[in-house]
């Protein structure tokens, strides 16, 4: 008997399905996407006015953020004061703007704030000192929809977001002495034992990556208002060696974050811009050797590169590439076409790659060949750390994972576990529904081939 193909109700019903899932999964994407909008904009704001706050100590100048909403949306800029009462844009920074979209509120005398030399706040005033950026499209509820970033008298500057820690350096432990860098611009070294402050070495910037500590040298990356600098200083006092100014690249994106950490190994110290650039740089000397370069790549550097064995393994984009630590000449490139945030882990000739798309990739360190990949719940900020054969990853869907070669034992979760977020009810539905469309569309083809 003739086969027969969907009836058209059948086929509407699969639709429906299908439309139903993607309706249910939107609010929860659109969400995300809200929210990390709204924090990017604010961070641009906050690092604008520590820039200029900066700009004013290290010039003996005073400098000030201009807000201008002329065009009917709101610019930002740093400018700075010539002569009296002269002020110019500084060189070399760019205006950034705020998209209508999101409900920004300047609550400062001029709409601008002025740094003194000194840090301080020249035109502080007690009832506006204030900015709030509101997006009107975060919706989940509980959530936080608005941003604020209070400028007090003294320059200081708090804000009720994820930039408001002092510390995003790791710290360091060599020889009896923890050694950290920190947001006020100083790297610090302290005793392990009282936690005593040994010495301080105060740079022109900020450092948000963790410094280097290799045969008596200590290695750091500071963001600094004209460009991104490598310091050279000696781990016993402090004392400075070299320092190697690293171009910022800029992209119309704006930001000069130096996120990625340096690593030193056979001499060379191994470095990079906040996008497109990695430099090879001579560890005696401060000289750049060589200069990897990719103009595809838009976003921050943040994964350090990793080096064994004359090999450095860097992220190019949404690839993995693998270069000569000598030269910087690739020897091969692996596309994964995903968002790669974190450093890569090596073991045992093979790379550990955790992506921002829920996915562990496992690839082999002599020629890139994929050999695995694993996908998780949610994204991942977290480094894969292997042992004994096997790989522990931190998960965003509030679970460590635990990965081998072969399945291992489940161990049955204890009655005390505290129960999974709301997105966990979201996906449970999502795959409930797309469980039913599945058993509808087999019976639909069974009941198909009867007739």
């Amino acid at each position: 008997m003739k086969e027969r193909g969907f009836t058209f109700i059948e086929s509407l019903l699969v639709i429906a399905i299908i439309g139903i899932i993607l309706l249910m999964a939107y609010p929860n994407i659109k969400n995300s996407l809200e929210v990390r909008g709204l924090e990017n904009e604010a961070r641009e704001i906050l690092t604008t006015l520590q820039q200029a706050k900066f700009q004013a100590v290290r010039t003996k100048l005073n400098h000030r953020v201009n807000f201008d909403n002329s065009l009917g949306y709101w610019v930002y800029f740093i400018e700075r004061e010539t002569s009296f009462n002269n002020w110019v844009e500084v060189p070399g920074t760019i205006r950034k703007s705020i998209p209508n979209k999101l409900t920004t509120t300047i609550n400062l005398p001029g709409q601008i704030v002025v740094f003194s030399p000194l840090g301080f706040v020249l035109n502080y005033n007690t009832a506006q000192h204030d900015i709030s950026v509101q997006s009107p499209n975060i919706q989940r509820q509980g959530q936080p929809s608005t941003r604020t970033i209070v400028i007090y008298a003294g320059g200081s500057i708090q804000v009720n977001f994820g930039a408001a820690p002092a510390l995003r350096s790791s710290p360091i432990v060599v020889g009896g002495k923890v050694y950290v860098g920190s947001l006020d611009t100083n790297v610090y070294c302290l005793d392990d034992r009282d936690g005593k402050v040994v010495w301080t070495y105060k740079t022109d910037g900020y450092i948000t990556s963790s410094p280097a500590v290799v045969d008596g040298a200590v290695y750091v990356v500071s963001q600094e208002p004209e460009s991104g600098a490598l310091y050279k200083l000696d781990a016993s006092d402090g004392s400075f060696v070299w320092k190697r100014e690293i171009p910022y690249e800029i992209v119309l994106t704006g930001g000069t974050d130096m996120h990625a950490s340096p690593t030193v190994a056979d001499g060379m110290v191994f470095a990079s811009s906040n996008v497109k650039e990695y430099y090879g740089i001579n560890a005696a000397t401060g000289s750049i050797e060589w200069t990897y370069r990719t103009s595809a790549a838009g976003e921050f550097i943040i994964c350090s590169p990793v080096y064994k064995d004359g090999k450095l393994f860097i992220v190019d984009h949404f690839s993995i590439v693998c270069a000569d630590a000598k030269t910087g000449s690739a020897v091969w490139s692996t596309y994964l076409g995903e968002e790669l945030y974190i450093s890569p882990s090596y073991a045992d000739g093979k790379l550990y790659i955790v992506t921002d798309q829920r996915s562990v990739y496992l690839l082999n360190a002599t020629d890139g060949e994929k050999l695995g990949v694993f996908g998780t719940g949610s994204n991942s900020w977290s480094s894969p750390t292997i042992s004994e054969g096997r790989v522990y990853v931190g998960c965003n869907d509030w679970n460590v994972y635990c990965l081998a070669e072969y399945p291992a034992v489940t161990v049955p979760p204890e009655s005390s576990s505290p129960a999974p977020p709301p997105e966990e009810y979201l996906y449970a539905v999502v795959i409930a529904l797309a469980a039913i469309a599945a058993v509808s569309l087999g019976y639909a083809y069974v009941k198909r081939r009867k007739k």
